[in-house]
């Protein structure tokens, strides 16, 4: 129990860094989102993974922000690899996964969500088009 208080302590001003950086950073992205995106499938799919990684949030959360874009005229492209980013991979977290599990995993881990979200968001809008 000890350990576990020890370990929570020196996490805990890094959660509090996440969560504030997370909250600072969402209501820019939501704000600006018609401007992000260009109408290209895949360049809009690369910006949206991007921008869904810095913005950090449970997948719950995600449906609402993905329906939003919908309503606004996004491709399901990008608001697929937004969706699938934002889930998976936390930027403003790394510091936090490092520190438990190394720099190297961490990276290689965000990295592999990076390039798998775009890849998903591709094939769910070639997928749903062929339909």
């Amino acid at each position: 129990m000890k350990k576990a208080l020890a370990q929570m302590k020196g996490i805990l001003p890094i959660m509090m860094g996440m969560v504030m950086m997370v909250n600072l950073v969402m209501p820019v992205v939501m704000e600006k989102y018609k401007s992000l995106f260009s109408g290209n499938m895949v360049v809009d799919s690369i910006i949206a993974a991007i921008a869904g990684s810095i913005s950090f949030g449970n997948p719950v959360t995600s449906y609402i922000v993905g329906r939003n874009f919908l309503d606004h005229g996004v491709h399901v492209a990008a608001v697929t690899a937004f969706m699938v980013a934002w889930a998976t991979i936390g930027m403003v977290a790394i510091p936090l996964e490092a520190s438990l599990f190394g720099r190297t995993f961490a990276l290689v881990r965000n990295m592999t969500n990076l390039i798998f979200s775009v890849l998903i968001a591709l094939a769910t809008a070639l997928t749903l088009n062929a339909l």
